[in-house]
């Protein structure tokens, strides 16, 4: 009768095992919605540039750091005891300031928005960690405030709002840790290398490449 029992309490035991160890990646999964805040911080090189290989010379490199806060939509498909695949969407609700250029030129990064993926490992039922890949778009504005006389030729007028439609690749790393059932805290550092705009065919053209750096504290809500 001894081994009998013993031979059921077994039985049962391997039945429950992957059902606990399951929950971890269960925690996790799901939609989710996160209002989400940090610092990030825009880089901006710039080249002149007359549309041949023996004149893209570099001019300044400047830049900002700012406040942005905004919304980040997800959904976590678990695959197994531990792995979780994310796909979400987000959007900054504010401007963020990117510098200044010879003094008159002001730079903002505005309209941002972007989509990843984001594969998570859960170490335990609270605690897990993930990388990110993500796609970026966002509109770069140069407003002048004045005539600006570019230092290897040519000018920009008085008054001027210029906006170029900036893509880029994102990558990241981050923590993330359940309070309770639902509601969540999340850690991120996230680079963006964002493809240049500007240069071309006629003289005294000036080619920006940006760049993001940014540190985001986010609480959400797991449905």
């Amino acid at each position: 009768m001894k081994i009998k029992n013993k031979i059921i309490a077994l039985m049962i035991s391997l039945i429950a095992m992957p059902t606990f160890a399951f929950s971890q990646a269960k925690n996790f999964a799901g939609p989710s919605l996160a209002i989400t805040g940090g610092v990030v911080g825009n880089n901006v090189d710039t080249h002149y540039s007359d549309g041949t290989s023996s004149r893209n010379e570099p001019i300044a490199n400047f830049g900002d750091n700012d406040i942005a806060y905004g919304l980040d939509l997800s959904y976590a498909f678990q695959i197994d005891n531990n792995f979780l695949i994310g796909l979400g969407l987000v959007y900054t609700l504010n401007d963020t300031k990117a510098g200044s250029f010879l003094g008159d030129i002001k730079f903002e990064a505005e309209d941002h928005r972007a989509i990843y993926i984001q594969p998570t490992y859960a170490f335990n039922n609270s605690f897990a960690g993930f990388a990110k890949l993500s796609y970026h778009q966002l509109d770069g504005v140069a407003k002048t405030t004045s005539a600006i006389s570019l230092p290897l030729g040519g000018s920009i007028a008085n008054g001027q709002t210029t906006k170029g439609d900036f893509k880029g690749t994102g990558y990241g790393l981050g923590v993330r840790g359940l309070i309770n059932q639902n509601i969540y805290l999340q850690a991120e550092i996230e680079y963006v290398d964002y493809d240049s705009q500007g240069g071309g065919s006629t003289s005294s053209v000036v080619k920006f490449s940006p760049e993001t750096i940014s540190g985001i504290i986010s609480i959400g809500y797991k449905f």
